[in-house]
């Protein structure tokens, strides 16, 4: 980045989402390239949001609904 630089990205956010399978994430190499990576654009004024999967209960698949009902990953 340049000093001269007078770009506002203030009202961006980026959202990381970490799939590492690791138990810990403080061990996870994804987490550590995630920080590096976010610390960036933090500095740049870019609002960061970090989710980490395996404390999320995310259902994997696909799952068969019935015909009247449009397929979806999520289903209600």
């Amino acid at each position: 980045m340049t000093d001269d630089n007078t770009t506002d990205f203030s009202d961006l956010t980026a959202v990381y989402i970490n799939c590492s399978i690791k138990k810990d994430k403080s061990k996870s190499h994804t987490q550590l390239l995630m920080d590096k990576s976010a610390s960036i654009m933090q500095a740049e004024g870019v609002h960061v949001e970090q989710l980490y999967a395996l404390d999320h209960p995310i259902a994997f698949g696909i799952v068969k609904l019935p015909l009247s009902r449009t397929p979806c990953l999520f289903p209600a």
